[in-house]
């Protein structure tokens, strides 16, 4: 039998501070009080993130109360409740350092309850003591006439009592050690009932995936490739074997049927699957869709290693210039290697060790960095450059166009907030990193972050949010902040960062630049938004009124593409502050400078024809250029083959039907576009607009180029 106390005079918290065991740092049982103690309960931890862990108890054990809650003695705070007359569960968060208990939806015959109960010699000290049982009766429990809950009524042995205190211990199968149900009793009796863990996912709607395992499942291997060869055929092959292997897999080039809705198939294949195999190569590079799957799959995992990506290298070096938003998605994941058709068997062996410890690849111990091209020389020869997102930044390819200067020159003025907002692949992210180096030349300090790293477990929480970006800023900065804990306690999580930005701030003696890229990650969690963004305001706005704020120089870049997805415009916070530059696409004169950099030179109608049909989109703009270059085409034709399956456009357009797809108000008002009618729907028409899918001239509403239009006309 195991046998810990838990005894107040320890730490000197409350009346049941702190554990009076050996190895209490690492149970991932714990003991729920509250600041009073005057009621407890059992958790266990299921989930870690960063320096937070997950913990499920019930809901009684800690609704309506108005006191401090402590998981083993440490501040926790309630994430997702269901009732004490209803689903009896809650999911706390706190920061404590346990590994997780894995949960199993399943069947098992010898269980045992690990849980606390007082201390019958000495009141408010509490014994952690595990009890065995086994499983009577499965029953269905009906709070109200349309709810139900799963679970099952316990045989105790016949020494054993649950007493108080037990609610909310985990029932854990002897021969698996996963947990599959949760104890909830208000009263100590001999037997008790026990909630399925599955019952977790009604109140936890946002789930990781695979948090909870079902038993005997066959997990689905999701590969992504380019629709080209030889990447069409490896894809194949692995396919054959992970088959042989008996696992499930989905490769969209051989699965999906001639007439079937793919893009609607894909989505939901991504959504179905536990294991994502990424063929990294010279033609997935260019490929949209494939970033957009990556993109899918990370915020599936939402903090967590499922779905489990695994990048494979076809061919391609180490030192091969990676698309940044690609390479941000798959930093410090270990990738496989392929070079032969011996690689295959050994890449497919290392897939199925992984599944089979349900784990990811172990973490890369080196972070990837985008290869620079050459520093272009005068009369230097061509070098040709792959468009993939952000340019180099000793690219001969980046033009400068005059908002760049604007910048540059508000960087060094004594209240600097830049915003930069342009539709996707217009160069804000390259902007961005120039006036960054900018910064650097001026000697100021610089953090940055790049909100597409986040997980929605930290975009949807404003506290935890907030304390991460200012405790990395000390972090990086070298510096320490003390404040009194007792203050930190009574703040509001913006009064908090606040005075910790402050004390940062009158330790400075050179300017901070705070950048942030892709903050329109945040946009879709409206409240976290309004007052993330807020406060960004108010700290500008204290550089006019107290000196150590002057300090605080802030650089934001946000599309205008996440737009698409909602169906406000009152979502943007970036409105009137600062310096706003809204980025364009390139004019003639850009256009004609860029192909000049690409050994080309294009005459006055080959210009005119360039414009209209991609109306100087930044990144078609080098796209278009390098096939030129690269393939030897002429652009007419490129413009013959711009709608044919793999073209260079193909997955560029198919990534805007896929995001179409979820709005038909937008659908509805680009097909009315395509009949040359006005727009009688101003936020749409400004959604479209600002996503540079249209242009207003003269007051109606056109297709920003000829690409759209003949595209669209083709497919919606």
């Amino acid at each position: 039998m195991t046998l810990f106390l838990y005894n107040s005079s320890v730490y000197g918290n409350t009346k049941g501070g702190g554990y009076l065991m050996t190895k209490s740092s690492h149970n991932p049982v714990v003991l729920i009080t509250n600041s009073q103690d005057d009621s407890f309960g059992t958790g266990f931890v299921i989930r870690k993130e960063r320096n937070y862990s997950y913990i499920v108890t019930c809901a009684h054990v800690v609704e309506d109360t108005p006191k401090t809650l402590l998981v083993d003695s440490v501040n926790a705070k309630i994430i997702y409740i269901g009732s004490s007359n209803g689903l009896d569960l809650a999911v706390l968060k706190a920061q404590i350092d346990r590994e997780p208990l894995p949960l199993l939806e399943g069947d098992c015959n010898e269980f045992e309850i690990r849980g606390y109960k007082t201390f019958i010699y000495k009141n408010n000290d509490y014994i952690y003591k595990p009890i065995s049982c086994r499983l009577d009766a499965k029953v269905t429990f009906r709070p109200t006439p349309s709810k139900s809950i799963a679970g099952w009524e316990l045989d105790i042995d016949d020494n054993h009592t649950l007493e108080k205190g037990y609610s909310g211990s985990p029932l854990i199968c002897k021969t698996s050690s996963k947990v599959l149900g949760v104890i909830s009793t208000k009263k100590g009796t001999q037997d008790g009932f026990a909630i399925s863990i599955e019952n977790l996912k009604t109140i936890w709607k946002d789930i990781p995936r695979n948090l909870i395992k079902k038993q005997n499942y066959i997990p689905k291997v999701f590969i992504s490739s380019a629709h080209r060869e030889p990447d069409i055929s490896l894809a194949r092959s692995f396919v054959k074997e992970l088959n042989i292997l008996g696992y499930k897999t989905f490769l969209a080039k051989t699965d999906i049927t001639m007439g079937e809705d793919w893009l609607g198939r894909i989505k939901n294949e991504l959504l179905d699957c536990e294991y994502f195999l990424l063929l990294l190569s010279e033609n997935s590079l260019k490929s949209e869709m494939v970033l957009e799957e990556v993109k899918i799959i990370k915020e599936l995992q939402n903090g967590s290693d499922f779905p489990v990506i695994l990048p494979v290298r076809v061919n391609l070096p180490f030192d091969k210039n990676i698309n940044y938003e690609l390479l941000k998605q798959i930093d410090k994941i270990q990738q496989l290697i392929w070079k032969s058709e011996e690689d295959t068997e050994k890449i497919v062996e290392i897939v199925s060790n992984t599944i089979a410890d349900e784990k990811a690849l172990e973490k890369s111990t080196e972070t990837l960095v985008l290869q620079d091209t050459d520093v272009p020389v005068p009369n230097a020869p061509l070098i040709l450059e792959q468009p993939t997102g952000t340019v180099p930044l000793d690219s001969q390819n980046y033009i400068e166009r005059k908002d760049d200067a604007k910048c540059y020159a508000n960087l060094c003025d004594k209240y600097s907030l830049i915003r930069i907002k342009a539709p996707r692949q217009y160069g804000k992210t390259s902007l961005l990193a120039r006036l960054i180096v900018k910064a650097n030349e001026q000697n100021y300090s610089v953090v940055s972050f790049n909100f597409q790293e986040f997980d929605i477990s930290l975009l949807s929480d404003l506290e935890e949010l907030l304390e991460y970006i200012y405790e990395t800023i000390a972090d990086e900065l070298d510096i320490e902040v003390k404040i009194n804990k007792k203050i930190l306690k009574k703040l509001t999580p913006m009064t908090k960062a606040t005075k910790f930005m402050q004390k940062l701030l009158s330790q400075l003696d050179k300017p901070l630049v705070l950048a942030i890229d892709e903050a329109d990650r945040l946009f879709e969690y409206a409240d976290v938004s309004d007052s993330f963004f807020g406060l960004i305001r108010a700290w500008h706005e204290k550089a006019k009124q107290d000196v150590n704020w002057e300090n605080l120089k802030i650089l934001l870049s946000h599309s205008t593409e996440p737009l698409l997805g909602i169906t406000s415009i009152n979502q943007s916070p970036f409105h009137n502050v600062g310096l706003g530059i809204e980025l364009q696409a390139f004019n003639k004169d850009e256009v004609k400078e860029l192909a000049e950099r690409h050994s080309l030179v294009l005459s006055d109608y080959e210009l005119n024809e360039f414009m209209s049909f991609i109306g100087g989109h930044p990144f078609l703009s080098r796209k278009v250029l390098f096939t030129m270059v690269d393939e030897k085409q002429s652009f007419s034709q490129i413009v013959s083959n711009a709608y044919k399956e793999g073209s260079i456009f193909s997955d560029h357009m198919r990534r805007y039907l896929w995001i179409l797809k979820e709005n038909k108000k937008l659908v509805e008002l680009l097909q009315s576009i395509l009949n040359g009618e006005s727009c009688n729907e101003d936020a749409s028409c400004y959604i479209l607009e600002a996503t540079g899918l249209i242009k207003n001239v003269l007051n109606k509403p056109i297709f920003s180029c000829e690409l759209y239009r003949e595209f669209f006309s083709k497919n919606l």
